[in-house]
């Protein structure tokens, strides 16, 4: 039996959006949001019924087709919110799709070679499985050459990157999905089917994902940090009754990127990101002097 696989449906509404396809020469930043409802027939793939795109940072899209299916997504730098909601039986529609895409060009300076980096993120949301299958992606990364060329050309894209490429170097990720969604396999990445990181069986649950990862750069050689997020519900042929959502309109935030000792980060889009310095093996000998000559003090006024 087919399935619906609504997070490639998202990516097909991303990668039809003409504000980047037709761009002569690719911007180094920018957000996508996206939501959309969509059908789909055996014989000819997958429609979209209804769909909402903007490429300008702060904007929300949002659609609902009337009966039981909506979707909605809001982009920034740094943050990603997407939502998807479902009704098993919608009389208009067989899914419902939200995606969240930016991506930004970095240079970091202040160094030479290769220098390592790390990521830290959060996803938080909340999944009501009532019946329908869904998904949820949301990764974190840095690629070497400008995200919009690796959409661009794509014959089936699973999310609005092919994130399956030698060119996107994942650095957090995290998938959710529904009990059928994983042997359905209704998320692809790479055209590979990956291993939830958490199945939702039925109900209610909170999803607080505290993400962290490395990452390797070479300095004054700029490259690309990008964050996507996916949401995706929609009809599976079994279920009859009951409503699943994806909302992860809380956010998928990129709290916070460390840099080695005296470096420099810059960005394209002039984003104020919380950057912040791993202190080097001499600084970290003088706070932990600091720290035991302050535990010595305290422990003589205890005596004392």
């Amino acid at each position: 039996m087919n399935k619906i696989n609504p997070i490639a449906a998202a990516a097909l509404c991303a990668l039809s959006a003409p504000a980047w396809a037709l761009a002569v020469a690719p911007p180094n930043y920018g957000v996508a949001s996206v939501a959309a409802t969509a059908t789909y027939n055996p014989s000819s793939g997958l429609s979209i019924t209804q769909q909402q795109y903007t490429p300008f940072a702060g904007a929300n899209v949002s659609v609902n087709d009337g009966s039981s299916a909506s979707a909605s997504a809001l982009t920034d730098y740094g943050a990603n919110h997407a939502s998807a909601s479902y009704t098993a039986g919608d009389s208009t529609s067989l899914a419902a799709l939200g995606a969240s895409l930016w991506y930004d060009q970095i240079t970091i300076t202040g160094g030479s070679g290769i220098g390592t980096g790390t990521l830290h993120a959060a996803l938080n949301g909340t999944v009501n499985a009532g019946g329908p299958d869904g998904a949820a992606a949301y990764v974190l990364g840095t690629s070497t050459v400008n995200p919009v060329t690796l959409a661009l050309g794509m014959s089936s894209p699973t999310l609005p990157l092919d994130l399956g490429s030698a060119q996107i170097a994942p650095v957090a990720s995290y998938l959710v999905g529904t009990s059928g969604a994983q042997s359905a396999c209704l998320l692809q990445l790479g055209g590979i089917c990956p291993t939830f990181n958490q199945i939702v069986g039925s109900g209610t649950t909170a999803i607080n994902a505290t993400l962290g990862g490395s990452f390797s750069f070479t300095y004054s050689q700029p490259f690309y940090l990008l964050g996507v997020l996916g949401t995706g519900t929609g009809e599976n042929f079994s279920a009859t009754s009951g409503t699943t959502t994806f909302d992860f309109s809380h956010t998928g935030l990129l709290n916070q990127i460390v840099l080695p000792q005296g470096a420099t980060l810059t960005d394209a889009s002039n984003t104020m990101y919380n950057v912040a310095a791993v202190p080097e093996p001499a600084q970290w000998a003088m706070l932990l002097a600091g720290l035991g000559l302050l535990g010595m003090a305290v422990r003589r006024r205890a005596i004392g």
